[in-house]
């Protein structure tokens, strides 16, 4: 591959011509290609020469026709043979022989490539083949070279392309994953080479002299820039196309928030990077796997020290991809494995441009208008992350997703990091950070784990309530001594708890009065707990309210926020409280809030940058971990005997009873929180008035009255209570908490925490709703069990009859009860023994004994050729009676001549209704024909069930009647009555 030789005269390396260019400018775009380089890619280049490459070149043939994948090595002769000459060229102006070994560089590239995927090895053949075509037809006219500073510089402008072209091919095809990417990014990457190598073809004008150098670059940086502005162009329209595609949550404005708090105090959290286990993960050489799980309480500060490691690993010089995702429970964007993987993916996009075209390939194969499905999700998201160099990921608040979104997170990121083979098990880094609950010790098991104890938030909290008692000194004028006992005794109080110390510094801000603030510090009423602290909020709101009306507003907006179903936005907010649901209007100027949901709510609520009203943390409605703390257990018993307690401590109190001022406190905020709009004044008897005495003198004793009438109703009634006529909410409340409890109880993931559920709430969970039933507290094993108990209070009227079907389902009246006795058993005896009602057994041998000789065919047997054929004798008359009475009933004797009259007689032994209408339910024991000549109102009935017109109300009784009866689970079964 010898070039033709042709004798230059140039000067040597320290020839004047080469000394009096200074600087080189061949030394300096060696010097930039380098900063571009990693430490290893620089070692590929440096010490490459001729000699070198093309002996590599011949051990790699040698290899591949080995083993049957032979390349044209041919195309590789045209880029050697310009390398030799362009490298004799600029060694005139070179003083170091680096500056020639770096047009050898990719000849390591070459090696690697044909090693791993001969398609690509092939392009890269056919790309370094016009490369070398180019550059000898600009050496054609090196014999007018000159040796001053302006040829120089036209050199070091060819060379630096060929740097560029080199850098640009080195980087492509070294990715790891390239067998999954080139099918989708070829395409591009080789127009981007055939523009390097077009501007390479410019530079001859300027060897020629037909143009000026100056030009020449005028020229070349339009050209750049128009190619610059046609791939924006490009990348922006797809870019729109896929941020569609993969729908994700903003994850950029959480990440700006959580920056803000923390800004107010930077080194706060700085304690996690002295930590051993944190240390290991996040320096340059982790632990294989690369996997940790930061936990802690609720409130410690979880979130702000993510956002904390999500910056520090942006800052790392190695300049790593980092990928993080904020959970939130139940906002579908934020709680689900789809949510956060979508997110990842367009990080992944921001961070790495060149995945464009593999993402929007898949894209334009996809049939989802929002990519949706698991395995697209998991294979996209799995080759991006592997096709990086470096990746950190952190994951926050995984416990705020459903159990099963937290197991599809773990498993996928487990594996992902801990499949990774030896040789790139630095690649990934995964921070999971969750509560420490049972669920993510089993889904995080056997990996690093580092608890967020109490003392290791103790600094940055006490900062934290120092900035807040100058904060309160300034505005109550307290003395320097207060403001440092205000200081002192909030972090005591706190426990470790980020949130509690900034629940209570904010709750004591907002106090009207000094005389309020030292109420909130005296030691019965500084909070102990989270709880604590929003109590203290809720009341602090109440008592500031202007008028009653506003706390009303509070309450409403916290519900809203507790029960819906994703973050509600502001201005959703003000059209739901704009509704008027009796006019059917919607009236915003009339009806929406006039103040910020911050002077409603106060510290409970905060606003996000992008309008949505949220709750201060998940802490504020944990219903789950109030269930699991033993927080309802007493409810149960104080929902039934409460009337009766507070009537035995009333009738030993007089008025001047010191106690009784509190207890009035208590038993109003009672009412308060439970007393419903009922339209129906009930009757108050004298006797009720008179153990109520010691309460008359004030305000809320008419509405205390009506509760405990109301409340004794409802424990005394079998039946269903008539809503105007419920004073109080509080079984309604009951059977929530029921309900919540039971959810708890069926998801839980072991059988341990079932047991912890059993053994706070009893083994019998599911119980009956009716507060006069026995098992309204005894409750029962399964909710199965407990849904057929509750039928049972629908129809409780029974037919006291073994054997009979309603004396299974019941009927709902006891008119229906006497109906059912008299059409289907009149023949009963006084004692309650069925004469005539078989059992089912014997029906069904009845049945099978009713066939007689003649129903069963015997096959023809032909006669003997010696026998002649008889011939039949007429009947006499006594076989003809005989046969007239062939078909007896097995249970009454009665006869019948055919055996059809006898099966539709032993209908009339039991309750089977063969004949439907077709209409409804109703079964009749007579045909349609029958039913319709007999019964002809004069007006239609429609069937309560199916809504469809009769011609009869008779039949329509039994089956739409669904009043509600009693039954309290006796198993007496009187002939008509219900069950008691």
């Amino acid at each position: 591959m010898a070039s033709k030789e042709t004798t230059l005269h140039v000067a040597g390396n320290g020839s004047p011509a080469a000394a009096a260019i200074t600087p080189n400018p061949f030394e300096e775009e060696v010097s930039r290609f380098k900063g571009r380089l990693k430490k290893n890619e620089r070692e590929y280049f440096k010490f490459a020469s001729e000699e070198e490459f093309t002996k590599e070149i011949d051990v790699l043939q040698t290899k591949l026709h080995s083993g049957r994948r032979q390349q044209n090595m041919t195309k590789l002769r045209s880029f050697i043979e310009a390398m030799v000459q362009f490298g004799k060229v600029i060694d005139v102006y070179c003083q170091t022989s680096e500056i020639v070994a770096f047009v050898w560089g990719p000849w390591k590239l070459l090696l690697l490539v044909a090693d791993t995927f001969s398609n690509a090895f092939t392009e890269l053949l056919d790309t370094y083949q016009q490369l070398g075509d180019t550059l000898l037809l600009l050496l054609q006219a090196r014999e007018l070279f000159s040796h001053d500073a302006n040829m120089a510089r036209i050199l070091s402008s060819i060379y630096k392309d060929v740097l560029e072209f080199h850098l640009q091919a080195f980087k492509y095809f070294q990715q790891p994953m390239l067998k999954q990417l080139f099918h989708a990014t070829w395409k591009t990457y080789k127009t981007r080479f055939s523009d390097l190598i077009q501007s390479l073809s410019h530079h001859r004008l300027l060897l020629l002299g037909q143009t000026t150098l100056s030009e020449a670059r005028r020229v070349r940086n339009a050209e750049e820039t128009r190619i610059g502005d046609e791939r924006a162009e490009r990348d922006c329209r797809l870019r729109r196309e896929l941020s569609v595609w993969l729908q994700s949550a903003n994850t950029k404005n959480d990440h700006h928030r959580f920056q803000a708090i923390r800004s107010e105090f930077p080194t706060s959290g700085h304690w996690l990077f002295d930590k051993p286990e944190f240390k290991s993960w996040f320096n340059i050489f982790p632990p294989i796997p690369g996997l940790l799980w930061l936990n802690g309480i609720p409130g410690a500060g979880k979130t702000i020290l993510s956002s904390l490691i999500i910056e520090e690993a942006r800052g790392l010089a190695r300049n790593p991809t980092v990928l993080y995702f904020y959970c939130k429970s139940n906002d579908k964007e934020r709680d689900n494995f789809i949510s956060i993987a979508r997110s990842l993916l367009i990080q992944l996009l921001d961070q790495s441009p060149d995945l464009i075209d593999f993402f929007y390939e898949k894209y334009k194969v996809s049939t989802e208008a929002t990519l949706s499905t698991i395995l697209d999700i998991e294979s996209l998201l799995e080759t991006s992350i592997k096709n990086c160099t470096s990746v950190y990921i952190i994951l926050d608040g995984l416990d705020e997703c459903p159990r099963d979104e937290r197991k599809k997170v773990s498993q996928f990121f487990r594996s992902l990091v801990e499949d990774l083979p030896p040789a790139r098990s630095d690649l990934v880094r995964c921070l999971f950070v969750s509560q420490d609950d049972g669920v993510a010790r089993k889904d995080f098991a056997d990996i690093t784990s580092l608890k967020i104890m109490p003392k290791d938030n103790l600094k940055d909290i006490n900062q934290y309530c120092t900035v807040w008692a100058s904060k309160l000194q300034e505005k109550f004028e307290l003395s320097d001594a207060e403001r440092d006992g205000i200081a002192d005794r909030i972090p005591e109080s706190c426990g470790g708890m980020f949130l509690l110390a900034r629940l209570i510094c904010e709750n004591l801000f907002d106090q009207a009065t000094y005389e309020d603030l030292e109420v909130e510090l005296e030691p019965n009423t500084f909070p102990k707990g989270i709880n604590d602290a929003y109590d203290r909020i809720m009341l602090r709101i109440s008592n500031q309210a202007t008028f009653r009306g506003k706390t009303n507003y509070c309450l409403m907006l916290l519900g809203w926020l507790v029960c819906s179903k994703r973050p509600l936005k502001w201005q959703e907010i003000q059209a739901a409280k704009s509704m008027g649901l009796e006019e059917q209007t919607v009236d915003m100027r009339r009806r929406r809030f006039r103040e910020h949901p911050k002077d409603i709510c106060g510290s409970m609520v905060e606003e996000h940058s992008d309008g949505v009203i949220d709750l201060v943390h998940v802490t504020a409605k944990l219903a789950d971990e109030l269930i699991s703390d033993g927080y309802y257990v007493f409810m149960e018993y104080a929902a039934l005997h409460w009337v009766r307690h507070l009537e035995s401590g009333l009738a030993g109190l007089k008025n001047a009873n010191p106690v009784l001022p509190d207890l009035a406190e208590s038993l109003e905020c009672f009412l308060d929180l439970h007393s419903t709009e009922n339209s129906t004044e009930l009757v108050v008897s004298d006797r009720n008035k008179l153990r109520a005495k010691a309460l008359e003198e004030f305000p809320f004793f008419q509405r205390y009255l009506q509760a405990v009438v109301s409340t004794r109703k409802q424990l005394s009634l079998f039946g269903e209570m008539k809503l105007d006529e419920t004073a109080l909410d509080v079984f309604e409340a009951l059977q929530q908490v029921r309900a919540a409890i039971e959810n708890v109880f069926g998801n839980a993931e072991d059988e341990e925490s079932r047991n912890e559920t059993s053994k706070l709430y009893g083994l019998d969970i599911f119980k009956c709703s009716r507060p006069s039933c026995h098992h309204f507290t005894a409750g029962f094993l399964t909710a199965d069990i407990r849904n057929l108990h509750m039928e049972k209070h629908l129809r409780p009227y029974v037919c006291p009859l073994d054997g009979c079907p309603t004396s299974i389902i019941g009927l709902t009246t006891a008119k229906d009860l006497e109906k059912h006795m008299w059409d289907m058993h009149p023949n009963i005896e006084t004692d309650g023994v069925v004469t005539e009602f078989p059992t089912q057994a014997e029906i069904e041998s009845a049945n099978h004994q009713t066939k007689t000789p003649e129903d069963t065919v015997e096959p023809a047997v032909p006669p003997k050729s010696n026998e002649k054929p008889t011939k039949a004798k007429p009947k006499t008359s006594t076989e003809r009676r005989l046969n007239a009475t062939a078909h007896v009933c097995r249970i009454c004797s009665k006869g019948f001549s055919k055996r059809f009259n006898l099966q539709s007689h032993m209908h009339s032994h039991s309750n089977e209704k063969p004949h439907s209408l077709g209409l409804c339910v109703v079964q009749l024991k007579s045909s349609r024909r029958t039913y319709r000549a007999e019964w002809q109102p004069p007006r239609p009935v429609t069937c309560l069930e199916r809504d469809t017109e009769l011609r009869s109300s008779a039949p329509v009784a039994e089956a739409s009647a669904t009043l509600p009866a009693i039954f309290a689970g006796s198993e007496d079964k009187p002939t008509v009555s219900p069950r008691t």
